[in-house]
């Protein structure tokens, strides 16, 4: 008997995504345990109990709990269960370095063009909120890009969370790059003498 979830889902993606949850024989889903943590969980386990990762419906939970897996868990974890567990990691660090840029862009920004407020009182203060505007308004499309790619794909909606994710971490590193670029000429005039 054919699962009904493999008829909806591409070719390419069914050598990863094999083993699938609700189909014959793969009913039980592979979980990660978080043993010590030093952040406090959503919702704390009882008795000290390891800590389903999978299980937690906050995506920040979800990041930092899997951010605190060592490789070998997280690599196990992707050998059965492909995109299930690394994507939620790598977000969490990618997060935390675009949010370090977002900052960093704007400091430089604000050394380098201080001289500009002598004519234009307001310019730094503007660049300011366009920068807040564009970096909001870029979560949003994130948002609402990474939602859309795998039902655009026609995935199957077991795989759609996670494929979700892994389209955040790969637009967020290319949001990098872009704030990289777009501030590089304010970093360089900002570090001159």
């Amino acid at each position: 008997m054919t699962c009904p979830m493999l008829l909806r889902t591409p070719l390419f993606l069914l050598a990863l995504a094999a083993p699938m949850s609700g189909c014959a024989g793969n009913d039980s889903p592979h979980r990660i345990a978080v043993t010590g943590s030093s952040q406090k969980p959503a919702q704390p386990p009882a008795n000290d109990a390891p800590q389903d990762c999978d299980g937690l419906a906050s995506l920040i939970d979800k990041r930092v709990c899997y951010s605190k897996q060592d490789q070998a868990s997280i690599d196990d974890c992707e050998r059965t269960h492909p995109m299930r567990c690394k994507p939620y990691r790598e977000m969490h660090l990618a997060e935390r370095q675009l949010a370090e840029v977002e900052q960093s862009s704007i400091a430089s920004a604000r050394k380098a063009y201080a001289s500009y407020a002598d004519g234009d009182a307001a310019y730094l203060n503007d660049l300011e909120a366009a920068a807040r505007e564009a970096n909001r308004a870029w979560h949003a499309y994130r948002e609402a890009q990474c939602s859309l790619e795998p039902f655009a794909q026609g995935m199957s909606r077991d795989l759609s969370e996670h494929l979700a994710e892994a389209c955040r971490v790969r637009m967020t590193r290319a949001r990098i790059d872009e704030l990289t670029t777009l501030y590089a000429p304010a970093r360089m005039e900002g570090e001159q003498p």
